[in-house]
């Protein structure tokens, strides 16, 4: 068991409340890259910046996990639009408790994908879009299912 895994197994029993998803870097994909953001004119002082940021970008990827958590799930500072808003923190801050985060809203990606793919507001969907569309909708209410058999448990 990872030292990860032991600690959610812990905080799980200390606190009920205490979920955490651990999302993995894929391997495949590339590097973190400043080549094209132009940092500074000068060469050396760029190129030794930028293998500083490509080392420290490397250890940061390769020790250590993303969190992800629905902003519902933890006291946080952030403002919450929707109980299906999702925080993503990286682990790039000055300590592991004090990292940059992102908040995805669920709901906004559900509409943004359909407004992208649909003819005029309100119209159908292309055949060759629908697949995706299948496959989200399904897994969705597949998590919908999951949380209605929860709910359904009788509290102890």
């Amino acid at each position: 068991m990872s030292d990860e895994d032991e600690y959610a197994n812990d905080m799980k029993e200390t606190d009920p409340n205490f979920y955490k998803g651990i999302g993995k870097r894929v391997k495949t994909s590339p590097p973190i890259d400043f080549t094209e953001w132009n940092l500074f004119d000068e060469e050396e002082i760029a190129a030794l910046f930028k293998a500083l940021m490509r080392k420290g970008f490397e250890h940061a990827t390769e020790h250590y996990v993303c969190h992800a958590w629905f902003a519902t799930d933890r006291d946080t500072d952030f403002d919450i639009d929707n109980p299906t808003d999702i925080v993503v923190e990286l682990p790039i801050g000055a300590t592991e408790d004090d990292s940059p985060a992102w908040i995805f809203s669920l709901t906004d990606m559900v509409k943004e994908m359909i407004e992208w793919n649909e003819h005029g507001k309100g119209g159908q969907i292309d055949e060759e879009y629908r697949p995706q569309f299948v496959l989200i909708r399904d897994d969705l209410r597949r998590l919908a299912n999951l949380l209605d058999a929860a709910l359904a448990r009788k509290p102890k």
